[in-house]
């Protein structure tokens, strides 16, 4: 086990302990030891529901081997669970840090100072802090520039300025945290909780942690330092005679990490004033060794000095020896025992850890922004400062701020005295407000049984209890923000937070005063018009009066109004005894809320167009000139025919009104009259036969139609019947008939071609042509007669008809002759050579080309003998050609024997491609020659390897007895798979998904779904922190949520395919795991399938839903940079079995939370001049409403004793005095409390 010593003393700080132990934690690197004077085991603990693990995310216990629960642990930043203490709402410097900008950032704490959590822990304050790195090339504006710059020196002439630093002494990541537990004041124990990284991650470097009484500030463009203690630019400690801290001052940790951070070598020193302690052994001129061996005596010393030998150590001021300033080492006393269980500790020296989500900066290699701490780069501590006496609340109860001043600073060597280099800082911390408390009332009334409330505000806001006096006697039972006096005096109130600290109010005196009389005016009321106004009508003041008799009178003010109606203000006024007066006002309105009669005229119908149809009348008993209106609905067609309402409103000068309604109808019944044309007769074609004319009552124009019946054939020819219709506008018809006839009884006139003579075979002889009187294109045919012998030749007799379409002909012959005396023409081969006898082939009649004018030749051939032997003679085939007619031609060919031709490869390979992953094999290949024996080759393949492809080169060689040769190449080539980069992927659409982050420190996206329909989710691979762009968009997820059934499908694009799946489907954003935390981790998804044999597609479903529901779908997929197996890819499916429960989640709102959560909207925020808090809550409450400041001040409130259940309500704040600044919004009911940020952007002038 890996151990941290700690050698350090054990103080009783009046005030500031946090800030002196965030010191003296706050930087234990690697698997270091951390000296106190005892072995603290580094191990996962927790604290106050603090996580000491050595991760930054809350939920989380990292390196437990205890197998503690972390469900609803805090940390750092928000997890999976539990709370974050820093604010990570500060997105745009977040988004600097993530690009790796080299800024300094400082996020405060999460929630308001003194917030008391569920779990009761009180937060006090909370930092991280971000250093420039020196990486690359980059600059630090906060390094120290002298190269003789010391720790002991007056800060205020330290060079600091911009620069850089080696690795090992670049400060990066500062985390720090306080609480106090929540079993004060039982359990009174207040815990400092500190973090910290830094760029090297060889566990050797040397860092110092000084925390200033006064105020330490630093302006970056004049680069000048300044600290306001007047101790040589410091505070010294002071002490009382026995020992006891008076007044604290400047602290400073030292640390020192050797040997790649095994060793840790840890020493404390306090600012002094040496010319104080120099009397301690009685010699006045120095301070020396027997001043510190007197101190290290004194009963009520906080510590002792020296080192842990009680060996005398001093620095003066400025290394200037008449300067009695200067920093003195102390160790624990040793008497002093309990603090072996008050730290503790771990680091990651076995694993990386996730880091915050802005990331860190990586030690040596690219990327420049990394978000995992590389072991051991992350430390982490807890301090219970209570136990060891650092709580100056815990036995006073005084209530003192701590605010100071803290530097964190890097030296070049081990040695105390060495050059200083990285600065971080300074920045405050643990700067609460002051605690106050104040009364609110008035003097007290002389009126019997008179009271008055006093109410105590107490600042900051948190668990406060109280107690009352009167004339400095305290008031039993009185223990509550408010009492209820009845008698004058001087009162006060003080006020303990919950933690133990007391403030106290000035006094507030109540003084007895004499007041007016009372009065209570009777209650409004409306008088119908006429009715009586006086006030035995109307009603009587109440007036008392705790001093005597009183007289009542009043006056009226009228008002007029519509009619006769109006409003009486009628003022009442109440006179005591001594002429005191009090007044008070009553409205009598007089109102007129009677409707007029109104009398509508009868209906009425009119032909064709409207006329006069009359006017109502009506009658107002408080108007005699009542206003008669009117206003038509009107439902007429195209032709002004239909019915109009007319709705008549009477409205008298009040506005009342009443109406009636008459209804106008307009109509036509009347038919046209139609006059039709005579019957017609046409040859041929149907000429003008007239048109039908009509006339009508109301249509000026009514619309003449026809429709033909009866039927022509498909000559035109035949008869006619023409229907005329007449319609008018109303569809009132009337009609009459004609008969119109077509015919054709003439015959086509015809012409032949003359006779005609051909050589071989008929041409074109030409065509008859004819004409017709009815008919644009008479057909026209022809019949052959006589014959021609088998070689095509004779005499052919051809009769030409035409026929019109209604059937009439005529015909005309002509003669054509065939005739053939030309013989064909032959051509014989090309003369060739042979390589031997044997090749010769036999003479084929088929190899001579032969034609003839008239048709098909028959060729013959013979061949003749070898002449000049059989290498080198010659033989002669002679080819003749016989035409149908009998002519004939003939030719010849010579053929030359002559070996010249090389050997030949019989089963040579030719280039391809084999399957998939297939083998490559040596290869042996037979060669023949044309007069040599046959032979064979092997040959073996050298293989390259190209993208996807690798290719085998095989080369094959063959010579024959003549010394022919020749030489060949064959290139195989075969596919390979390769299937990489694999990356977890998220469905996301824009208009219902949502980030995990912050809620969850991993990346993904959850998907509302609030109704049926269809919806696409891009699936997008490596978009870390929720950034497409940083991904790639790999498929879609379709979900089809029709019929309360919802299907979802994957499909990826070309070039991906999935591995595994993982599906959630539910009414809560996130997934449950069996302890009740929520998480996103695909394994907890509602469908699983892991063993996906990248697949393309995947369907999962029908899912029964009702409503609304959340999806969040979840792939493996990976890039397929080869392929070629085959099938590849393919779909799979997952059904849910028969016990799947319907999904019933009901209607989701947009950012719906769970009914017991107490919750509500800020709008708008950012915010200019005024915030709206908006709240709806399933149960009756009261609801308060406070904004905070930074420093805990409640800046505005409101209180809603009247709230009702299932009500929307909205409160308005007008913070336009708040400018530029981050506050926070505390809503308070019967069933719980809720804070939320709010950030005016109202900028400061």
């Amino acid at each position: 086990m890996e151990n941290f010593t700690f050698r350090f003393n054990r103080s009783k700080f009046k005030s500031n302990p946090i800030s002196l132990w965030i010191l003296a934690c706050f930087f234990i690197l690697g698997n270091s030891q951390f000296f106190y004077g005892q072995t603290v085991p580094l191990g996962t603990t927790v604290h106050a529901n603090f996580g000491v693990d050595a991760d930054v995310h809350s939920g989380l216990l990292s390196f437990d081997t205890m197998a503690q629960d972390p469900f609803g642990t805090d940390d750092w930043v928000e997890g999976v669970s539990g709370q974050g203490v820093i604010d990570e709402t500060m997105a745009a410097t977040i988004q600097q840090l993530q690009n790796g900008e080299n800024i300094q950032a400082e996020f405060r704490m999460s929630q308001p100072i003194n917030y008391v959590d569920p779990a009761g822990n009180t937060w006090l304050d909370a930092v991280y802090l971000r250093d420039q790195n020196t990486k690359g090339g980059n600059k630090d504006v906060t390094v120290f520039g002298a190269g003789a710059d010391k720790n002991f020196d007056d800060p205020n002439t330290w060079d600091v300025k911009e620069g850089d630093v080696p690795q090992k002494n670049d400060i990066i990541d500062v985390y720090a945290h306080f609480r106090r537990g929540a079993g004060f004041p039982s359990d009174p124990f207040l815990w400092a909780f500190l973090a910290a990284s830094t760029r090297s991650d060889d566990g050797t470097s040397y860092v110092d942690f000084e925390y200033y009484r006064e105020p330490v500030t630093y302006d970056p463009v004049t680069e000048i330092l300044f600290s306001a203690g007047v101790d040589c630019g410091h505070t010294a400690w002071e002490y009382a005679a026995n020992g006891f801290t008076i007044e604290f001052g400047d602290v400073i940790f030292s640390t020192n990490y050797t040997q790649g951070g095994v060793a840790a070598d840890v020493r404390l020193y306090v600012w002094i004033d040496s010319s104080e302690l120099a009397g301690l052994a009685g010699d006045l001129s120095a301070f020396e060794q027997d001043d510190v061996d007197a101190f290290n005596l004194l009963a009520a010393r906080p510590y002792d000095l020296g080192d842990e030998n009680g060996d005398f150590e001093f620095y003066n001021c400025n290394n200037d020896n008449n300067n009695p300033f200067g920093y003195v080492r102390i160790v624990q006393r040793t008497d002093v025992a309990g603090a072996e269980d008050s730290i503790f500790a771990q680091v990651n020296s076995t694993g990386n850890v996730d880091t915050a989500s802005w990331g860190t900066i990586n030690s040596s290699q690219n990327p420049l922004v990394v978000f995992e701490y590389v072991p051991p780069t992350f430390a982490e501590f807890g301090i219970n400062a209570t136990l060891l006496g650092l709580d100056p609340t815990g036995n006073t109860g005084i209530c003192e701020p701590a605010g100071g001043s803290v530097m964190v600073k890097s030296r070049s060597s081990d040695s105390f005295e060495a050059e200083l280099k990285d600065l971080v800082g300074p920045f405050q911390l643990g700067d609460t407000p002051e605690f106050t408390v104040t009364i609110d009332g008035d003097d007290l009334p002389c009126t019997t049984n008179s009271s008055i409330d006093l109410v105590a505000t107490a600042l900051p806001p948190g668990n406060y209890t109280y107690k009352w006096f009167k004339d400095d006697v305290e008031i039993p039972g009185e223990t509550g923000d408010t009492i209820t006096v009845t008698m004058e005096g001087s009162y006060r109130v003080e006020a303990t937070i919950e933690g133990g600290c007391t403030s106290q109010s000035e006094p507030f005196v109540v003084n007895l005063i004499a007041i007016p009389p009372t009065i209570e005016c009777p209650p409004d009321v409306n008088v119908e018009c006429g009715n009586p106004t006086d006030p035995n009508a109307t009603g009587m003041p109440v007036v008392s009066d705790g001093c005597g008799a009183t007289t009542t009178d009043f006056v009226d003010n009228f008002t007029p109004g519509c009619g006769l109606t109006g409003v009486i203000t009628r003022t009442w006024t109440a006179t005591d005894s001594e002429g005191n007066q009090v007044s008070c006002d009553q409205i009598i309105t007089i109102v007129d809320t009677t409707d007029p009669i109104i009398v509508c005229p009868a209906d009425i119908t009119f032909d064709c167009e409207i006329g006069d149809a009359g006017v109502a009348t009506a009658d107002d008993v408080c108007d005699p000139n009542v206003t008669i209106t009117s206003s038509d609905v009107t439902d007429l067609d195209n032709c002004g025919l239909g019915t109009i309402t007319r709705t008549w409103t009477a409205t008298d000068d009040c506005g009342n009104s009443s109406s009636c309604v008459q209804l106008i109808t307009i109509k036509d019944d009347t038919p046209p009259v139609i006059t039709c044309p005579g019957d017609a007769t046409f040859d041929c074609v149907a000429g003008d036969s007239g048109v039908a004319t009509a006339t009508d009552n109301c249509d000026n124009d009514p619309v003449v139609t026809f429709v033909d019946s009866g039927s022509l054939d498909n000559c035109g020819l035949g008869t006619i019947t023409r229907t005329w219709t007449a319609t008018d506008c109303a569809g009132n018809q009337s009609s009459c008939v004609q008969l119109i006839t077509v015919k054709d009884d003439t015959p086509p006139v015809i012409t032949c071609p003359g006779d005609a003579t051909f050589d071989c075979e008929a041409g074109d002889s030409g065509v008859a042509t004819a004409t017709d009187n009815c008919d644009d294109n008479p057909v026209v045919t022809f019949v052959d007669s006589g014959s021609l012998d088998n070689c095509g030749l004779g005499t052919i007799t051809r009769i030409w008809t035409a026929t019109d379409c209604a059937g009439n002909q005529s015909s005309c012959v002509q003669l054509i002759t065939v005739k053939d005396d030309t013989p064909p023409e032959i051509t014989c081969p090309a003369d060739f050579s042979v390589q031997c006898v044997e090749d010769v082939p036999s003479c084929n009649p088929l190899d001579a080309t032969a034609s003839d004018n008239c048709g098909d030749v028959t060729v013959t051939c013979v061949q003749g003998p070898l002449v000049g032997g059989p290498c080198g003679g010659t033989i002669t085939n002679t080819y003749t050609a016989t035409d149908c007619a009998g002519n004939t031609t003939t030719c010849t060919q010579t053929i030359t024997v002559n070996d010249t031709e090389d050997p030949v490869f019989i089963d040579l390979p030719t280039d391809g491609d084999l399957e998939c992953m297939e083998e490559f094999m040596s290869i042996t290949v037979n060669w023949t020659d044309n007069c040599s024996p046959d032979g064979q080759y092997t040959a073996d393949p050298v293989i390259t390897k190209t993208d996807c492809f690798e290719v085998a080169e095989y080369i094959f060689i063959a010579e024959d007895e003549c010394g022919n040769r020749v030489e060949e190449v064959v290139k195989l080539q075969r596919e390979i798979d390769l299937i990489e980069n694999c990356e977890t992927a998220f469905g996301f659409n824009k208009d219902v998904g949502q980030c995990f982050i912050p809620t969850f420190s991993r990346w993904g996206w959850t998907n509302l779904i609030q109704v049926e329909g269809n919806y696409t989710l891009q699936l997008y691979a490596g978009a870390a922190h929720c950034n497409p762009s940083n991904g790639a968009n790999v498929g879609t997820v379709e979900i089809e949520y029709v019929g309360g059934m919802v299907t979802v499908v994957y499909n990826m694009f070309d070039g991906y395919v999935m591995s595994e799946m993982h599906l959630y489907v539910g009414c809560d954003k996130y997934p449950t795991k069996p302890n009740g935390s929520q998480t996103v981790a695909p394994g907890q998804y509602t469908f699983k399938d892991d063993n996906l044999d990248n697949l393309t597609s995947y369907t999962v479903g029908p899912i029964p839903v009702e409503d609304s529901f959340y999806l969040i779908a979840h792939a493996v997929t990976c890039e397929v940079i080869c392929q070629c197996t085959d099938p590849f890819g393919g779909s799979g499916s997952l059904v849910p079995n028969s016990n799947f429960d319907t999904l019933e989640c009901g209607f989701i709102e947009k950012g719906a939370k769970s009914s017991s959560i107490v919750d509500f909207k800020a709008y708008p925020v950012p915010f200019m001049d005024v915030v709206n808090i908006a709240y709806d809550f399933n149960f009756d409450t009261d609801v308060t409403i406070e904004v905070i400041d930074l420093h805990g001040f409640v800046v505005a409130k409101s209180t809603n004793r009247d709230y009702v259940k299932n009500s929307k309500a909205v409160t308005q704040f007008d913070l336009s005095r708040y400018k530029d600044q981050l506050l926070f919004v505390k809503l308070s009911t019967n069933n719980g409390i809720a804070f939320k940020k709010i950030i005016s952007s109202n900028k400061k002038r």
